[in-house]
């Protein structure tokens, strides 16, 4: 038997593209390698600039801040008592980045101590004298001269640095006495916000404690603390508390933190004037990004050069096989959509191309009849489609408007579809302060059961506005529709009136499953009053009428057995008791919220598996006479 082996061009086109395949990863991962880390040694230096940048603006605000007294001394020497009564408000209309200005007198005798308050409101000024005694707790620095920096905490949100230093007034005796400015620290710092740092990076500050100073992030810095970050978020990253630990030590240092699925680096390091410590934070897609588009400007590169080698060589090897250059293209064209093309005749080249020609030619034929049907069933789906997308269009516009009456009731309703359209429904709305309302399910699904749905929905509004009774109003609809519907469809309805007044509920179930009860403490009972048969079974039947009284702060909540008969991947109902257990998690609550909990946790029971049936829920939240 004769050994088969491989021509040629078909070995040197193998050999080629190993090669060019070899050399070209190598080359692509060494130089991803190096750029990498070269890029992050930039992003730290980078950050280390910054950050001196930071500490010299801040030094120059500091320095800026000591000479006012200095200045003020300077120019008015010793300072007589008219002159001291309204130097506070003079000093803050020459600084309009000062908060407040004090005048301490320290050295009077205790019942002649007091303190000259100027300070800023509503870009007003306005000036106060007050027994407040200069204090010296929580000193942050001393200068070279004998004045000092001190942090105070206004509130969570703003903190203030104030600096104090002394001067002689004028007088028989002279005394010693104190003169300290007031600025919050986020105007101190607010050159911060001016710093870019790529696209979204930014600086932050804290003290040595770890109290923040300046944050841009509004939730973070409402944390007030890197210990408080640290102890939420601990359990997204197992090495944040090291890393707040070395923050709050004064340690320099670049690491890396994953916040809502994105990689940021962080540089920290102390800032020597205040012992304060900053900190320089920035997506790593940002910092790496010159290194990113250098990469793909490689791959591409590398890309393109293994195509021109590729295309050199199949060339070479279609040049060395011309019988099938020509048939081959046209079965190019072929599989990108050009069916009705003609295919070149190979025929005399070989009984192997003949039978080849012949295979293609019976496919070509079958596939120019596949896409002509193909084309067919596509219009029909799409015009299919549009139909059911008005129709769900159409569907919504018969549900129920948000009704506007927060101090007596809240309702809340949630309709969601298996299929595009479905059976499922409710509707409420308000009649001489009574609220009229009902949930029903139709009985199949899809497009029939959506018009089922639609003429319910129109007889409830028509009947119900005529009537106020439930069993009446059930019994009217049950009349019509037994009438008018010729086949076995059916629907479950629950119907009530509830008195906005007086809070009393009346209230009919056509085989509907039993609304919830929610009073104000949080406690869930079921109603006990079994259900009717359904609307569209027995045209004689006449339906029974219950009654209820809601406390203030009660809640309803009216569900269809999608809700309770959801599945999981076990093949578990999600069930009336999981029910009960979301409404209790979320007491307390509105009726919205009410409605996403309960809709949440049927969301996660059934995860991974299709919504088999529709699922509605309603939530009527009776407010009238609460104690607010």
């Amino acid at each position: 038997m004769k050994k088969r082996h491989f021509g040629f061009t078909k070995q040197l086109t193998l050999y080629v593209l190993l090669a060019i395949l070899i050399v070209s990863t190598s080359v692509f991962l060494g130089i991803l390698y190096f750029s990498r880390s070269f890029a992050e040694e930039q992003a730290f230096r980078q950050a280390n600039l910054l950050s001196d940048e930071v500490v010299k603006k801040l030094e120059s605000k500091i320095h800026e801040l000591e000479q006012i007294p200095k200045r003020i001394v300077a120019l008015l020497g010793e300072v007589d008592k008219h002159v001291e009564n309204e130097l506070p408000s003079r000093v803050l209309n020459s600084y309009a980045y000062l908060n407040a200005c004090r005048i301490y007198d320290e050295q009077a005798v205790p019942e002649e101590r007091c303190c000259r308050e100027a300070y800023r409101n509503d870009r007003r000024i306005f000036q106060q004298q007050t027994k407040r005694r200069l204090d010296t707790a929580g000193i942050v620095r001393r200068t070279s001269g004998v004045g000092f920096w001190r942090l105070r905490y206004f509130n969570p949100d703003s903190v203030l640095l104030c600096y104090s230093e002394p001067f002689l007034s004028s007088g028989n005796p002279q005394r010693l006495k104190f003169i300290e400015m007031e600025i919050r620290v986020d105007r101190l710092l607010d050159f911060l916000q001016e710093m870019k740092i790529f696209r979204s990076g930014y600086v932050f500050l804290a003290t040595h404690t770890g109290h923040w100073l300046a944050h841009p992030d509004p939730e973070i810095k409402a944390l007030g603390s890197v210990d408080r970050y640290v102890e939420k978020f601990r359990y997204n990253a197992s090495f944040l508390p090291e890393l707040g630990r070395r923050f709050k030590n004064g340690d320099t240092g670049y690491d890396y933190l994953d916040r809502g699925g994105i990689r940021h680096g962080v540089y920290y390091t102390p800032a020597p004037l205040f012992n304060w410590r900053i900190g320089i934070v920035c997506p790593s897609r940002e910092t790496l990004e010159p290194h990113n588009r250098f990469c793909r400007l490689l791959s591409f590169a590398l890309l393109a050069g293994a195509f021109g080698v590729f295309f050199v060589v199949l060339w070479i090897t279609r040049k060395h096989m011309n019988p099938l250059r020509d048939f081959t293209a046209n079965v190019r064209a072929i599989a990108d959509g050009n069916w009705e093309v003609e295919l070149s005749d190979i025929r005399s080249a070989a009984g192997e191309l003949n039978e080849l020609h012949n295979a293609f030619k019976y496919m070509q034929h079958n596939m120019l009849a596949y896409v002509d049907q193909l084309k067919n069933t596509t219009e029909e789906n799409e015009r299919m489609n549009t139909e059911i997308r008005l129709a769900r269009k159409i569907q919504n516009r018969f549900l129920p408007q948000p009704v506007v009456r927060s101090k007596e009731v809240e309702i809340q309703g949630k309709l969601q579809q298996s299929k595009s359209v479905g059976g499922d429904l409710y509707e409420y709305f308000i009649i001489d302060n009574r609220l009229y309302f009902a949930i029903g399910d139709v009985s199949g699904k899809g497009i029939p059961a959506a018009l089922y749905m639609a003429s319910i929905i129109k007889l409830f509004r028509y009947v119900a506005a005529r009537e106020n009774s439930s069993a009446r109003i059930c019994n009217t609809i049950n009349s019509h529709i037994c009438d008018s519907t010729e086949d076995d469809m059916f629907v479950t309805l629950f119907t009530g009136i509830l008195d906005l007044d007086t809070g009393v509920v009346t209230f009919s179930n056509a085989g509907h499953p039993n609304p919830l009860l929610i009073d104000g403490s949080g406690e869930v009972t079921s109603f006990s009053e079994d259900a009717d048969i359904p609307i569209g079974i027995l045209e004689d039947h006449k339906y029974k009428e219950y009654r209820l009284t809601l406390d203030p702060g009660s809640k309803l909540l009216l569900f269809t057995d999608g809700i309770t008969d959801a599945e999981s991947r076990s093949a578990e109902f999600f069930g009336l008791q999981n029910l009960i257990e979301s409404i209790r998690r979320a007491a307390g609550t509105g009726a919205k919220e009410l409605v996403e909990t309960v809709s949440h946790s049927v969301a996660e029971h059934t995860r991974g598996v299709e919504q088999f049936d529709d699922m509605t829920l309603l939530v009527i939240h009776y407010k009238a006479k609460e104690k607010r």
